[in-house]
C-alpha cells in the first residue's frame, strides 16, 4: 500500500523545535474530569523510575485541586 499526502496535509501538522517534555505539561488540563488519566501518567512514570517527575506533577495536581 502506497499513501501520498498530495495536500501536504502532514507537513502542516509538524511544529519546530522539540515536544514538550512532561515536567512542563500543565496539570489536570482536563479539569476534575481528567484526574483517573492524572494518576495513570503518573504511575507509568513511576514504573518507569522517574520518580522526581511524579512527585513534582503530584504538587502541581494537587495545588491545582487545592484551588477548585
Amino acid at each position: 500500500m502506497i499513501l501520498k499526502d498530495s495536500g501536504s496535509l502532514i507537513d502542516s501538522k509538524f511544529e519546530p523545535g522539540l515536544p514538550p517534555e512532561h515536567k512542563d505539561s500543565e496539570s489536570l488540563a482536563g479539569g476534575v474530569d481528567g484526574l483517573g488519566w492524572e494518576l495513570f501518567d503518573m504511575f507509568k512514570w513511576w514504573q518507569r523510575g522517574e520518580h522526581d517527575l511524579v512527585k513534582s506533577h503530584l504538587l502541581k495536581v494537587s495545588n491545582k485541586l487545592k484551588g477548585l
